[in-house]
């Protein structure tokens, strides 16, 4: 017997609850710097375990919001009172919150948004809200486009419901500014639908503005708190991104740069799908939501010259819906493919063909660490926590950057050892009274150790952990999914 609609999604949470805190356990550290350096270390710099000379440009600019920054560090004074002190552990609890922030938000617009997918298809867009083999990986992520685009999500959850809670919605909105300040874009989108389509109430509109600018006014007295002056974060960084001179050593990509990515990261068939579903709600639906949502952020993202794919984060939970809503406008046009999917056979074979693919790819990310680096680091941390240690690494490697020490997880027994290339390694590093190990990282470490005949084998080490396990490197380097370059290598002198 089927299970009723209300049941499913009570199963798909269970499930999402298992797979998004297996995924924060194991995706250790950061997927893009700004993740720890500009919210981690900002927290520690407060708790006293930083000074201000550590701190990246960015806070002497101060031009990043300190909500993310107060939380985290609400969090360690809190687990310091029961003695709980291990970086690894207290990232992990950053990246559990995440995920059950992620998991109790998506419930709220799987429930204020599955009216408007038919019933057919009802199952799938639950699973998909909630298990796209990507999604657990970006939710569990304690970073400024993952709150951003979560905290969003919700004040759009309550505008698709209707419900009368204008003022929360500000309030939200607010969070998502605080968090990431580009999601002004989204928010200007999201008013201007309100205004223009939907034809709200200005007054509603007002008290939308004073719940957000209410939190903007919050976050105002929680930057002094960290920089100790009075200051406006959201201009500092829009005239450090924009305006000032650093703009140039942002990089500068073409308007296009985003198609690529777009279509290939979540595998070509689902990115493909993505692209074709955007086009079709400008062509069919230009009054939908989501199109007013999307779109805008994606043109000015498109403009702005500098441009990471993370940028487009707040957008990622968008997508099952976005997937689904085009489909069911088109849908009745494709009589030959409703054709073939009505024969139960076909429709099974390609159920079958696309849960297997997003179940490897699932497994995939819940297994892996986010940074390959912290991966090393927490095998050594946790291995050899009392034993002092040696470290040399080659500056292709990059296993510390000098300039940026991530102090948060750099235990004080370990020297740290930095070589121009791996070819300048030899016996003279070696520390006897240590316990000695080499990090390589693929590309040009592994090339220079082949072209010296196994140098590292030679000296006497012995590969004893990867950053990634190998069947993820399988799968996921054709898939362009990772890059060699990205694998890290731990050899222990034996």
């Amino acid at each position: 017997m089927a299970l009723n609609i209300k049941k499913f999604h009570q199963l798909i949470i269970a499930i999402a609850l298992l797979v998004y805190c297996i995924t924060a356990y194991n995706s250790h550290g950061y997927l893009q710097e700004d993740e720890h350096y500009q919210i981690i270390e900002f927290a520690q710099l407060k708790s006293g375990a930083n000074i201000p000379q550590d701190m990246p440009w960015e806070y002497h600019a101060a031009m990043r919001s300190a909500a993310q920054p107060f939380v985290a560090y609400c969090l360690f004074r809190s687990c310091s009172w029961v003695n709980i002190t291990d970086p690894y552990t207290l990232a992990f609890l950053l990246r559990l919150m995440s995920a059950l922030l992620a998991i109790f938000i998506i419930n709220k617009f799987v429930k204020a948004t599955i009216q408007r997918i038919n019933e057919k298809y009802q199952q799938l867009y639950i699973f998909c809200s909630y298990l796209l083999w990507f999604l657990p990986f970006l939710n569990v992520r304690f970073s400024s486009e993952t709150w951003s685009g979560l905290f969003f999500l919700w004040a759009t959850a309550i505008v698709v419901k209707n419900k009368n809670e204008n003022f929360l919605i500000g309030v939200l909105l607010g969070i998502s500014f605080l968090c990431r300040f580009q999601t002004a874009i989204l928010t200007v989108s999201l008013l201007s639908w309100l205004l223009l389509i939907k034809k709200e109430n200005r007054a509603n509109i007002l008290k939308i503005c004073a719940g957000g600018i209410i939190i903007v006014l919050a976050g105002i007295i929680l930057d002094h708190w960290l920089y100790g002056k009075v200051t406006f974060t959201a201009w500092n960084y829009f005239y450090n991104t924009l305006l000032s001179d650093k703009v140039i050593q942002f990089g500068n990509s073409p308007w296009y740069a985003y198609v690529k990515p777009l279509i290939v990261k979540p595998f070509l068939l689902l990115g493909t799908a993505i692209v074709a579903s955007v086009t079709t709600l400008i062509l069919k639906d230009r009054k939908n939501i989501f199109l007013w949502i999307a779109l805008p952020f994606l043109v000015i993202h498109s403009i702005i010259p500098h441009k990471e794919f993370r940028f487009l984060f707040p957008l990622m939970n968008f997508i099952p819906v976005i997937i689904l809503i085009a489909w069911q406008t088109i849908e009745p046009k494709l009589s030959g493919i409703n054709q073939i999917l009505s024969r139960t056979f076909f429709s099974n074979i390609i159920v079958i063909i696309l849960f297997l693919i997003n179940a490897v790819a699932l497994v995939a990310v819940m297994s892996r660490a986010a940074d390959g680096r912290v991966a090393i680091s927490r095998y050594l941390h946790n291995t050899y926590p009392l034993q002092p240690k040696k470290i040399v690494y080659s500056r292709w490697c990059d296993y510390v950057t000098p300039e940026l020490p991530a102090t948060f997880y750099t235990d004080k027994n370990t020297a740290l050892v930095q070589l121009d290339a791996l070819s300048l390694f030899n016996i003279s590093f070696i520390d006897t009274t240590k316990l000695n190990f080499f990090v390589l990282r693929r590309g040009i470490d592994q090339a220079q150790n082949d072209a010296k005949g196994n140098l590292l084998e030679t000296l006497g080490y012995k590969k004893v952990k990867q950053s990634l396990p190998q069947w993820i490197a399988n799968i996921g380097i054709p898939c362009k999914m990772i890059y060699e370059t990205e694998i890290l290598e731990l050899y222990q002198k034996q």
